[in-house]
């Protein structure tokens, strides 16, 4: 399968009938993985081999658990020697890589915002030294701590189906027609909403869907086959190929659909952040099948991976007589 950004996994809509209309339910909406800090134990700092301490924390405000996320600090004029001017990784402390993720067998449980009981939380410490820079030089760095993790967006309707003479008949009784579909999606950086026509009249034959998929998260949707593990060492790299474009199948079982024609099959996408990209399906009704009225479920269930960044900045300086760089300078 070609790389791409997510894969919508295929649609499945499978024949239910019903003899009644759904009931409105709320969408939930919410944006997956949130930071909710990222900051520092010192905005300022004078003299190099002075201890910083940097905090990051995410939590999982959308409606899909999480196996797998990796906080990262990326930042300007980091390295291995503050001697030099750069800002290096405290020593004295262990097991505080470039990038820590999950523990093995932990997750992060979505929030249930409907009772106050808060999602699962992904904490990150860095310890850096600061570097050692001449008497009369200042200067601003700047740290972006960046989340990778993986998520599913899971929307789900019902289509009904009638024939002309019942929704003749029901029209005559006074019932309650349905005039538009009923989504629940679950929350996610990644939102999808499906549109139609309703009620679908049997004799027309054919169903038109309107599937819009939208970046809300304010972040980078990445192909989830990219890694985003590793020990740590590093930043996840990922290629031009990994971001920004999903590849997405639909296919529909059943007796009263039975072909589908989707313009979003094995087609790759564009899906950059903060834009949405919306494609049409057409599925086939096989009016022999209806029996006065009938409805099919459709489910689209998006798998992806996602990045989000936070940015903080650490003002350093010079100081004169600064024994930590004096005495480094000393054992060169």
């Amino acid at each position: 399968m070609n790389k791409a950004l997510f894969a919508i996994l295929p649609l499945v809509a499978i024949v239910a009938i019903s003899g009644c209309v759904q009931e409105q339910a709320t969408t939930p909406t919410g944006n997956g993985m949130v930071i909710t800090d990222f900051s520092s134990s010192l905005d300022t700092v004078s003299g190099g081999n002075k201890t910083v301490t940097i905090y990051l924390e995410a939590e999982n405000m959308g409606g899909d658990t999480i196996t797998k996320a990796t906080g990262c600090l990326i930042g300007s004029n980091m390295g291995d020697d503050y001697q030099n001017g750069l800002w290096q990784f405290s020593k004295d402390v262990e097991g505080r890589p470039v990038c820590q993720g999950l523990e093995t067998d932990e997750t992060l449980r979505p929030a249930d915002l409907a009772n106050s009981i808060p999602g699962g939380t992904l904490k990150s410490r860095w310890y850096l030294k600061s570097p050692c820079l001449a008497e009369t030089l200042s200067r601003t760095d700047s740290f972006t701590g960046r989340v990778f993790y993986e998520y599913d967006t899971i929307a789900s309707t019902s289509i009904w189906v009638y024939t002309e003479t019942e929704l003749a008949a029901a029209n005559q009784r006074g019932e309650s027609i349905p005039s538009s579909l009923v989504v629940e999606s679950t929350k996610g950086p990644v939102a999808i909403s499906i549109d139609a026509v309703q009620p679908v009249r049997a004799e027309d034959g054919t169903v038109t869907l309107k599937i819009t998929i939208s970046n809300v998260g304010n972040g980078v949707v990445f192909d989830k086959e990219a890694s985003i593990g590793g020990d740590g060492t590093s930043v996840p790299s990922l290629s031009e190929s990994d971001l920004n474009t999903f590849t997405a199948a639909f296919t529909v079982s059943g007796d009263i659909a039975e072909d589908v024609d989707c313009e979003i099959e094995l087609t790759e996408i564009e899906l950059r952040k903060g834009a949405s990209v919306t494609k049409t399906c057409d599925i086939e009704i096989d009016e022999d099948k209806i029996s006065a009225k009938n409805s099919f479920p459709i489910t689209i269930e998006a798998t992806y991976g996602y990045y989000i960044d936070s940015e903080l900045s650490v003002q350093s300086s010079g100081k004169r007589n600064d024994d930590a760089c004096e005495e480094t300078e000393t054992t060169e």
